[in-house]
């Protein structure tokens, strides 16, 4: 994993020293978050994992005492006004400006302001202090380098907030797809592609210099009644594989067959159902800023830890 870091700390530019490895199929993924959307506006339902990332956002912004004036909302088109409906009109941003990884004519076709992949964005200046990025940053090239260009049109003591799937989304899937490739095809694929776990996150977010980084985990398990209904909520999210190194051949539907009947041999409950997992990365940091809190040097404090705590100490 690669990124763009900014030549001095004062540049206020990233200079890009790296390229990004090419993991993702980035034009394969417009097209497909694309048709996810216009699968969405022609159903009027959002894809399923929208409201719970809104109702997830609208709880983090409640707990800060602060108005937004301007926010960048990175994400489908119908994330906005979700999130509007679950927060009290005191914490209505003043201006939002949406954003999403699909091609310009569409985003303008959804009422979108840009279109433009996370790691793309049109960095001219800080002009918001609030960026919520959603389920969009898991399938970028440059991770590490989307993370810097949000950071960089981030006023002073701005806020940015980013969700994206874990590496734990999925494993079910992942493992029977597995064995019955090995079985069936005499070897394994990425059928599934690569996502960043925890301890990933929390090191991208210090590397990218945001102030008071914090990572959490919303984890959960979905049962479904057949496996063509999970791969339509993974199709509805535009999140199928994007993965340069797919395994581009078509799946007959024998394969399906025997992938369902793996599935339901391994990961079913006693309903019946099969079962998946889903895990979705929270990452939160601010701009820096001199009026934030920062950590005391080592050996600044005025009283030993183990009288605050009423202990005896014991020198080893």
């Amino acid at each position: 994993m690669t990124a763009s870091e900014p030549s001095s700390p004062q540049s206020g530019t990233p200079t890009p020293q790296k390229t990004a490895p090419h993991v993702f199929d980035a034009e394969l993924r417009r097209i497909r978050r694309a048709r996810a959307v216009r699968r969405a506006v022609k159903s009027d339902k959002p894809a399923f994992f929208i409201p719970r990332c809104a109702e997830d956002a609208a709880d983090r912004m409640q707990d800060i005492n602060r108005r937004f004036e301007r926010a960048l909302i990175i994400g489908p088109p119908d994330f906005w006004p979700q999130l509007r409906e679950l927060l009290p009109t005191d914490k209505h941003p003043t201006t939002v400006v949406q954003a999403y990884d699909i091609d310009p004519d569409d985003a303008a076709d959804f009422g979108l302001d840009i279109g433009a992949p996370d790691d793309g964005l049109p960095i001219d200046g800080p002009k918001y202090d609030l960026i919520i990025s959603v389920l969009s940053l898991h399938s970028v090239n440059d991770l590490p380098g989307a993370l810097l260009n949000m950071r960089h049109i981030l006023k002073a003591d701005g806020l940015m907030m980013a969700s994206l799937f874990g590496g734990d989304s999925l494993r079910e899937l992942r493992t029977v797809f597995y064995s019955v490739e090995a079985e069936r095809l005499g070897g394994m694929s990425p059928r599934i592609f690569p996502m960043i776990d925890f301890s990933q996150a929390a090191q991208l977010l210090q590397r990218t210099g945001y102030a008071l980084p914090v990572v959490d985990t919303d984890r959960f398990t979905v049962n479904y009644g057949a496996l063509s209904t999970l791969i339509g909520d993974i199709r509805d999210s535009g999140d199928s594989n994007v993965a340069v190194a797919r395994d581009r051949r078509h799946l007959s539907r024998d394969f399906l067959k025997a992938l369902e009947a793996a599935y339901r041999a391994q990961f079913s409950n006693e309903a019946g159902k099969i079962t998946a997992s889903f895990e979705i990365l929270w990452m939160t940091g601010w701009a820096p800023h001199d009026s934030q809190q920062k950590p005391l040097k080592p050996g600044s404090a005025k009283m030993r830890l183990s009288d605050a705590l009423g202990a005896k100490e014991i020198k080893i």
